[in-house]
């Protein structure tokens, strides 16, 4: 009679893993149900400026930047090294503008030799720093000043941000230097 009982056992061990992987199906296929049904909804929207991080710029707003480099600078020195940085000046500045958290990688291809910034942690952008202002839209740049070069490979001014939706104003500081090959980049 014993081995009837241990020839039985398999399958009555069989019939209770049965019912247990049938509840495991239940309960699987539950879960799918509920994954399938939050795909299907509505989720917020991405910044449209490329990347989650980017907030998306207008035209009047790149307008803004190019017309605020157009300095009128008497010290002729200034003058020139403006006139050679505008265009890495106002790819980082139109970046800076529009970063809505604090990840600084974007600005890397601006940056001299030896400098980053990393994914998290980066301070310089206006935007995290201003409250009120709605983060899907850029902050403008109202004007660039405060010219100086401290040396003749490095020039260093002043931009001066504003959010238009809540008036509030941010001012950074800069510097650049002039690379061997003639390539202005950020230093800070």
């Amino acid at each position: 009679m014993s081995s009837a009982i241990y020839k039985l056992l398999p399958f009555l061990l069989l019939a209770g893993c049965t019912e247990t992987l049938q509840q495991v199906n239940r309960d699987l296929s539950s879960i799918n149900r509920g994954l399938a049904n939050a795909a299907g909804a509505p989720r917020a929207p991405k910044p449209a400026g490329g990347a989650p991080d980017l907030a998306p710029i207008s035209a009047r707003q790149l307008e803004q930047i190019d017309a605020a480099l157009r300095v009128k600078e008497q010290n002729p020195a200034i003058a020139q090294a403006i006139i050679e940085a505008a265009p890495v000046i106002r790819d980082f500045i139109k970046i800076n503008a529009c970063l809505t958290g604090y990840n600084g990688t974007f600005l890397n291809a601006y940056l001299a030799p030896g400098r980053s910034e990393s994914s998290f942690g980066y301070l310089g952008a206006p935007m995290p720093q201003m409250r009120y202002h709605d983060k899907s839209t850029c902050v403008t740049v109202l004007r660039f000043g405060g010219w100086t070069m401290p040396a003749r490979n490095a020039i260093q001014f002043e931009v001066v941000y504003q959010a238009e939706d809540s008036g509030e104003t941010l001012k950074s500081y800069h510097e650049l230097r002039r690379q061997p090959g003639n390539d202005w980049l950020f230093y800070r």
